[in-house]
């Protein structure tokens, strides 16, 4: 009788190995389903950068022909804001603060006045006495 008490039934046996694999089961399952996710988080942002192209493209478009810039965009140099301009609403300059990032696409202005891009994509005249140059080409 002893023996009965500690050893298991042949059915108890087949349903512990039966719920061992259905714990492998539900693993797997979390597993799926996590790179799953992953795959979405990557498909989230391959869309977010897909956006700021198109924002990027749409503030090119709008600059060239407020413009009339025919020239290939590049980036002369870089500049740092050193004070805070606000410009009159329906202006071509730049609304820029302290310690902004822009970069420097035409420097032919006649005023003194540079063509540069913000970090957000928006482009604009900006006044040499507003910028430090960051490198001199």
């Amino acid at each position: 009788m002893a023996k009965m008490r500690n050893s298991k039934s042949q059915s108890d046996v087949r349903h512990d190995e039966s719920t061992e694999a259905d714990n492998c089961n539900v693993d797997n399952t979390s597993e799926n389903l996590t790179g799953k996710n992953d795959r979405t988080k990557g498909k989230g942002k391959k869309e977010k950068e897909n956006k700021e192209e198109r924002k990027k493209a749409l503030n090119e478009e709008k600059f060239r022909k407020r413009f009339k810039y025919t020239k290939p965009i590049s980036v002369e140099n870089t500049a740092v804001v050193v004070n805070d301009f606000t410009p009159k609403k329906g202006s071509d300059y730049l609304c820029v603060k302290t310690g902004d990032k822009l970069d420097v696409i035409d420097v032919s202005g006649d005023k003194g006045d540079i063509i540069c891009r913000d970090v957000e994509g928006k482009y604009g005249y900006v006044e040499i006495q507003h910028l430090q140059f960051s490198k001199i080409n």
